[in-house]
């Protein structure tokens, strides 16, 4: 049989809204998180349950709060536990490899990306090379003509010039350039 407690000795069991609920390390050990607790911050209670429970299988409570004793500054403190946090639970998803599992994983993909981006820079380079020394030839081309006061005919001025020069000669078919002059127009138009 059960005794009733006194009336006046009943204490308030419902979480005050002032006070913060305790962090997942001080519940897991099921007593009542202190103030100055040093994992509160990094572990609270409506948190993530699964970052506490492998970050306490891979390192152990007394580990992680003497690890993060050593660490005066508050930020520097704060990325400690982030980097345990992300290292146990690398470790539960990868049992194996763990955290080493997945730097491997990006190094390799860093690595093609890098033999990606030579190889793409060594084509680009062999374009544009070419692209250049199209351009300088055409350039040459072009000033060596404008300079002679020669230009090249198309297909029927080659005829033209053909019967102007004559007829059917084969010679005379593979003719090319013609003068500028418009004197010279003007005898092969006929005018």
């Amino acid at each position: 049989m059960q005794r009733s407690a006194p009336a006046g000795n009943l204490k308030n069991t419902a979480p005050s809204s002032s006070s913060p609920p305790g962090c997942a390390a001080c519940k897991h050990q099921r007593r009542k998180c202190p103030p100055d607790c040093i994992l509160a911050p990094h572990f609270p209670g409506n948190g993530p349950p699964k970052d506490f429970e492998n970050a306490h299988k891979l390192f152990g409570v007394s580990n992680m709060v003497q690890a993060l004793k050593k660490i005066p500054d508050l930020n520097l403190r704060n990325e400690a536990a982030k980097s345990m946090v992300y290292q146990a639970n690398a470790r539960a998803r990868y049992p194996v490899g763990g955290c080493r599992s997945v730097l491997d994983q990006l190094q390799n993909e860093i690595t093609k990306s890098e033999m990606e981006l030579q190889s793409l820079t060594t084509q680009i380079a062999h374009y544009g090379l070419e692209n250049q020394e199209l351009a300088q030839h055409q350039e040459t081309s072009s000033h060596l003509f404008a300079t002679s006061g020669l230009r090249i005919a198309s297909t029927s001025s080659r005829e033209s010039v053909s019967d102007f020069l004559g007829g059917s000669d084969e010679r005379n078919k593979t003719v090319s350039l013609e003068f500028q002059d418009p004197t010279n127009y003007s005898k092969k138009t006929g005018e």
